[in-house]
This record gives C-alpha cells, sequence and structure tokens, in this order.
C-alpha cells in the first residue's frame, strides 16, 4: 500500500512540475514597433592624407611641413574651428627600391578636421586636391542631433508597439493591461 502511495505521489509531482513548467510564460500577446525618422545630415568629417617622398629626408620633412601648413591655412580661410581640426603628427620611413636598390624617404601627416557647412564640399574639395601630395581619404556624413533622434525613434516605436497591442486586444474583446516586458 506504501508503495501505491508513493507511486501516485510522485506521479502528482511530476504533473505539478510539468502543468508548472509549462506555464512559465504568463498570458499575454508580444508586438514589436518600428519607427523611422528621416534627417538631414549637417557635418561632414574629413580625413585628409599628406605623404611627401624625396630621396633627401630633410626636404622630405621641410616640404611634408609647408604641405600641412597649406592645408590648416585653407582650413582657416573656411572658417573651421581650430577645435574642429586635429592633426596625427609627423611619420617618417625609409625604402629601399629592389631595383637599383635607390633609397627614397617618405613623409606622412593625417589631418583629421569637421564641417558644420556641407554646402562646402565642393569648393573645399578643389582647393585642398590643388595642394600637391594631399589626399582626401575619407568623408563621412553625420547628423548634429543624432542621439537626440535615436530617442525620439525608440519612444515612437513604444507609441507603435502600444497602439498594435491595443488593436489586438480590441479584436479579441480584450483590453490591454500593463507591460509584463518590455
Amino acid at each position: 500500500m506504501n508503495t501505491l502511495k508513493f507511486t501516485f505521489a510522485l506521479l502528482f509531482i511530476i504533473l505539478f512540475f510539468n502543468i508548472a513548467a509549462g506555464q512559465e510564460k504568463p498570458p499575454g500577446i508580444e508586438v514589436t514597433g518600428t519607427a523611422t525618422i528621416s534627417v538631414t545630415p549637417d557635418i561632414m568629417k574629413w580625413t585628409v592624407d599628406i605623404q611627401n617622398d624625396n630621396d633627401n629626408i630633410q626636404e622630405a620633412k621641410t616640404k611634408n611641413d609647408n604641405t600641412v601648413k597649406k592645408v590648416l591655412n585653407i582650413l582657416k580661410d573656411y572658417d573651421i574651428p581650430e577645435k574642429d581640426i586635429k592633426t596625427s603628427g609627423i611619420r617618417m620611413t625609409k625604402r629601399t627600391y629592389i631595383y637599383g636598390q635607390e633609397k627614397k624617404f617618405s613623409v606622412y601627416n593625417t589631418v583629421w578636421f569637421t564641417i558644420d557647412n556641407i554646402t562646402k564640399y565642393d569648393l573645399l574639395t578643389n582647393d585642398l586636391i590643388r595642394i600637391e601630395d594631399v589626399f582626401i581619404t575619407n568623408t563621412t556624413l553625420e547628423y548634429s542631433k543624432a542621439i537626440e533622434t535615436r530617442v525620439q525613434a525608440r519612444t515612437n516605436a513604444l507609441i507603435v508597439a502600444k497602439e498594435k497591442a491595443v488593436k489586438m486586444a480590441e479584436t479579441l474583446g480584450m483590453t490591454v493591461g500593463k507591460p509584463i516586458l518590455i
């Protein structure tokens, strides 16, 4: 008899845990919301590389220094604030060519800057590429209020999700309560 009671007790426990495990997720509906906000970029970030090659390292360095000054003067002419301009500092390498064992030195510098008037793009590009040994290696567009816009998009997405949930519940003759999980 004890064995029979033990078996029923064991079956009851197993059945109870199976029912409880099947109800891990509370009853409810799941919705997602998406929102898109279109913005016009108002910031452009630039990377400009300067490379001067010469057989004499001093001449290559002097030429690089002068080229960097020309670039910085153009940026000054465009009223780009100094806080928005950074330089990498000078880098020098010595290369030996395989044919003829000719030694040549290269001096590099990079200038990064940001402009907040994208309409200056064409004029600024033309002025920079006129300088020998200057290469515009990258430009990227950004939006100055990107963080605020992301926050607004998240808020809009939550509103859309709530509207979906309310419509689904109304269709089923129910109401939406407080969110269980976000």
